[in-house]
């Protein structure tokens, strides 16, 4: 019994010969609400169909294709949907009237708070010490975000 190579079929050669010819660079997905994430390079060879994702994991197993996060997706647990939407509330008194700011740690002296308290007319000054801060990673570093309800 032989076994079928990946290469010997069509739809894998049609794919190889869009990315040979330069008119496909990288399979992109787009977003579509009702059916997920979908590959219209894909589609335009095989059609539109549940197909895509096998077709896409042969590829990836043959070592063709490489997989890569591209993005994530929020979904209802209830329903499925993805049609949702998000906010951002705190967690004491559930107002959604929040600011996203982001933290900064004076390497020297170690002082730690949110971007605005090191914000002055000469650039970025450490509120507890009042040195300077002239270089990231070297004089300061960006610590994460912070969210303050107002």
């Amino acid at each position: 019994m032989t076994v079928k190579s990946p290469l010997d079929d069509r739809r894998v050669q049609a794919l190889l010969s869009k990315f040979m010819s330069g008119s496909i660079g990288a399979l992109t997905p787009i977003f579509d609400l009702k059916r997920g994430f979908v590959y219209p390079d894909v589609e335009e060879i095989i059609g539109e169909s549940e197909d895509t994702e096998e077709f896409l994991a042969m590829l990836v197993e043959a070592g063709i294709l490489k997989r890569e996060l591209y993005d994530k997706t929020v979904y209802c647990p209830k329903c499925g949907s993805a049609n949702v939407s998000v906010q951002y509330c705190c967690p004491f008194c559930l107002s959604f009237d929040i600011k996203k700011s982001s933290l900064i740690e004076h390497i020297k002296c170690g002082y730690m708070d949110i971007e605005e308290k090191f914000v002055s007319g000469e650039g970025l000054i450490c509120p507890k010490c009042k040195r300077q801060l002239n270089v990231e990673d070297v004089d300061y570093r960006r610590a994460g975000l912070w969210c303050t309800c107002n």
